[in-house]
């Protein structure tokens, strides 16, 4: 049915606008009588927290913990992975932040896990951790909460599919792994070097600037409305 609607839509339109790359690939291959334009997710300037103090011990998970992709992720994490970090740093802990609860709340029952639930605001939340974790191994679409580590600069270890959508690069922008030992190397090395949290949060926070600010929004609708009969617009 979706596939009879958007054959059905597509014509109605000259221009369409997608968030992720490889979308925008994809439909342009599809109609390539429709100019489709790349126009990314924002995430405004966010005003550091004042008087937090930032814990290289304390990782963050957040997100609504009654959809599935998100429960499988903090399960898996919470089972396969935090307690390799805890045997080589024992006073490691997890945050766990969001609203719902998951099917199996014994999911969440660990050594080393607080779990907060929701949080009126979750501007604190990223000030005080050392990273922010996205051990999904499921799900499509762009993460906005990996965005918004970048624009708090927090550190954020994750998963392929954790990233996907994104155009990170593995120790650019963050640190990417899919195994349980390679994702808990990165939490260990973050959560030991204060210079390596340095180094990738300042390249995070200026590669959001550059391509999910409104002025890389704006420079993009710009671009698109002042050639009105241009191809398909892939940058990442």
């Amino acid at each position: 049915r979706n596939i009879v609607a958007r054959e059905m839509i597509m014509p109605r339109f000259h221009r369409v606008f997608l968030s992720i790359p490889c979308d925008v690939r994809t439909l342009h291959a599809r109609y390539p009588q429709t100019a489709v334009s790349l126009l990314p997710n924002v995430v405004p300037t966010v005003t550091r927290e004042v008087g937090v103090a930032r814990d290289p011990l304390t990782i963050l998970f957040l997100g609504p913990l009654n959809y599935l992709p998100n429960e499988d992720g903090v399960g898996y994490f919470i089972h396969d992975i935090l307690p390799l970090i805890r045997s080589r740093a024992p006073r490691v802990r997890l945050r766990v932040v969001g609203t719902g609860v998951p099917e199996r709340r014994s999911l969440l029952v660990a050594d080393g896990v607080d779990v907060i639930g929701a949080v009126p605001d979750v501007a604190p939340e990223f000030a005080r951790a050392g990273q922010m974790v996205v051990p999904v191994r499921a799900g499509s679409g762009t993460r906005i909460k990996v965005l918004a580590a970048f624009r708090h600069g927090t550190p954020v270890v994750s998963t392929s599919i954790g990233a996907a959508g994104l155009g990170v690069a593995d120790g650019d922008q963050a640190l990417i792994a899919d195994a349980p030992e390679a994702f808990a190397d990165h939490c260990l090395r973050l959560a030991a070097d204060d210079r390596e949290r340095d180094r990738l949060s300042i390249r995070a926070a200026a590669w959001v600037e550059r391509h999910h600010s409104i002025g890389a929004m704006r420079e993009r609708l710009e671009e698109a409305l002042n050639d009105p009969g241009g191809r398909g617009d892939d940058r990442g």
